[in-house]
């Protein structure tokens, strides 16, 4: 859901501080991150570098010291109607 500025829920969470918030999204996969708004920004400028580094590391997964893996389900390609 856009307003009429075009930002999603993740540009407003990120933009006014809503860590939790914008992870909570992310995590739900309601955070794409190519969606631009009138101003022509994506969420990912409006995050800070702590809030990204924080998210990116969770997204790392190391299983019995053997085993990473990776969710990067949040660089999933927009259709092509968005």
């Amino acid at each position: 859901m856009q307003a009429t500025d075009k930002n999603t829920a993740l540009h407003l969470a990120l933009r006014y501080g809503y860590d939790k918030l914008a992870l909570l999204l992310l995590k739900e996969g309601h955070g794409l991150m190519g969606l631009r708004n009138r101003q022509n920004l994506t969420p990912i400028e409006y995050g800070t570098t702590e809030f990204w580094n924080t998210y990116l590391d969770n997204c790392i997964t190391i299983k019995d010291g053997t085993e990473l893996s990776f969710n990067v389900s949040f660089l999933k390609p927009l259709a092509k109607d968005e």
